[in-house]
């Protein structure tokens, strides 16, 4: 291979004895500083936040280098999912009336009731929260 190169065969072995250089100290450092803001950020920081992270917290990082640091390492940031809408207006079936149409004023206990669901996501799923059903009680 030496020959090849057209290198000195000591010249090599020479150059593969040198200590590491102060850019490479330093990135090995830091790899763990961006491996636990991004773990700690549930996976969805990119390399401008860390960056950032980074220059708040005092360790001066630019964006490229935490791009080519992640990068090395594996770390690839969750995209965020876009609105779906899932409500569709649209469609052929029976729809129940609306009888209160806006007005939720009851003229007697019992008559008018309303209810509410409430889900949260999760990482993986949507967990059903909360379902509340309560009766619009008569204003006097």
């Amino acid at each position: 291979m030496c020959r090849v190169l057209g290198v000195v065969r000591q010249s090599f072995y020479r150059w593969l004895q040198l200590p590491e250089g102060i850019r490479k100290k330093e990135e090995k450092r830091l790899l763990p500083e961006i491996r636990k803001i991004f773990m700690g950020n549930r996976q969805i920081y990119g390399p401008k936040r860390i960056a950032k992270h980074l220059r708040k917290d005092g360790v001066p990082c630019g964006k490229t280098r935490a791009k080519r640091l992640m990068e090395e390492a594996g770390l690839k940031p969750k995209r965020r999912t876009k609105f779906k809408k899932t409500t569709n207006s649209k469609h052929s079936r029976k729809v129940s009336p609306n009888f209160v149409n806006q007005d939720f004023r009851a003229d007697r206990a019992d008559h008018l009731w309303f209810s509410d669901i409430a889900y949260i996501k999760t990482l993986r799923t949507f967990i059903l929260s909360q379902t509340t059903t309560l009766p619009i009680n008569m204003k006097k």
